[in-house]
């Protein structure tokens, strides 16, 4: 899982993997490390919480090392890690914050590799500032989707379902009107529409 892996034909990820290739080969690495067996209860818990965290870890650790191919890979070892080290995880608390303690320990180490190469490397401070600034924004972002989730449950049922075809389903609009027999144009209008509709909404709820 770490290195340099080429993508199987057909994936595609801004780093290279597709999220469910990531998983699955996680999936076979815990299989192998672990003296139980695929229903061990502790594995299934460590992959649905890594499912649950991995965007958000993704994105931070992209943050911290900033170099997208090396980012790939100092990820992939993060995956690895978290299992290596979940014994020390304390069932109940945060996992994604404590997720992100083994994240960032893993940047700086990333960073002192770059150094001791004689390449330019972010110091210890500075990696503090990316890290905080990376948090405040995920929560921003996280106090968004809150938002557009209830401004969702104030449409009717069939916009609704249109929205999330949309950008749940990775649905094109070209497809979707084929399937609705309806023209390209009159879609992108409707969308439009309830973009501007969720704008507002969103903007009101922020307000209030």
């Amino acid at each position: 899982m770490t290195g340099n892996r080429q993508p199987v034909e057909g994936e595609f990820s801004p780093w290279g993997k597709k999220d469910d290739a990531l998983v699955n080969e996680l999936d076979w690495h815990t299989t192998t490390r672990s003296t139980g067996n695929n229903g061990d209860p502790r594995k299934q818990t460590f992959l649905r919480l890594f499912e649950e965290s991995m965007d958000e870890l993704r994105s931070y650790i992209g943050t911290l090392v900033i170099h997208v191919a090396d980012a790939d890979d100092v990820f992939q070892e993060l995956c690895l890690t978290l299992w290596d080290r979940f014994d020390e995880f304390e069932p109940g608390t945060n996992f994604l914050a404590w997720a992100r303690t083994v994240a960032f320990n893993s940047a700086r180490t990333y960073w002192k590799r770059q150094s001791r190469r004689g390449k330019a490397a972010l110091s210890p401070q500075l990696l503090q500032v990316f890290s905080r600034a990376h948090k405040g924004h995920s929560e921003f972002l996280e106090l968004r989707r809150e938002l557009v989730r209830n401004c969702l449950r104030e449409m009717s049922e069939s916009d609704k379902r249109f929205v999330t075809e949309v950008y749940e389903g990775n649905q094109s609009i070209s497809k979707l009107a084929k399937q609705q027999r309806k023209t390209v144009d009159s879609l992108y209008k409707r969308l439009s529409r309830l973009r501007e509709k969720l704008r507002q909404c969103v903007e009101r709820r922020s307000n209030d």
